[in-house]
């Protein structure tokens, strides 16, 4: 309960506006970054979108990526996502999804993206 009403707090305070605002175009960005590595297939497009990117990497487990970006401080989530229907029309049994907000940055998701292309080289994909 105290940690909702700091949350009400703070979304009264930033406004938001401000914060889909800000999360929409953060989004965006890491929609062009990501979709602009080879190999990366992404799940779903830019429109209508909410904070989450949903993608695989050819050749790569989601749940070894996962665990490779937890090498280098970056938290993704993995799995079918309770998203059965969207697993089976996909035909996969899960993949890796990046969750956006008001807290993260441009750099946050440069890094990010840069780890891919690190992990991509150890992997040799």
């Amino acid at each position: 309960v105290i940690g909702l009403s700091a949350s009400l707090d703070f979304i009264n305070e930033v406004g938001i506006e401000k914060i889909y605002e800000y999360e929409n175009k953060l989004t965006e960005y890491a929609f062009d970054k990501i979709r602009s590595i080879n190999d990366l297939k992404i799940y779903g497009d830019f429109n209508n979108k909410t904070s989450i990117i949903s993608f695989n990497i050819n050749d790569v487990h989601f749940n070894d990526l996962a665990i490779l970006l937890d090498k280098k401080n970056i938290a993704i989530r993995t799995g079918h996502h309770c998203a059965q229907p969207f697993m089976k029309f996909f035909n996969i049994s899960g993949n890796a999804r990046i969750s956006l907000g008001i807290y993260n940055t441009k750099s946050e998701i440069d890094y990010f993206i840069k780890t891919l292309g690190e992990i991509k080289t150890i992997l040799k994909l």
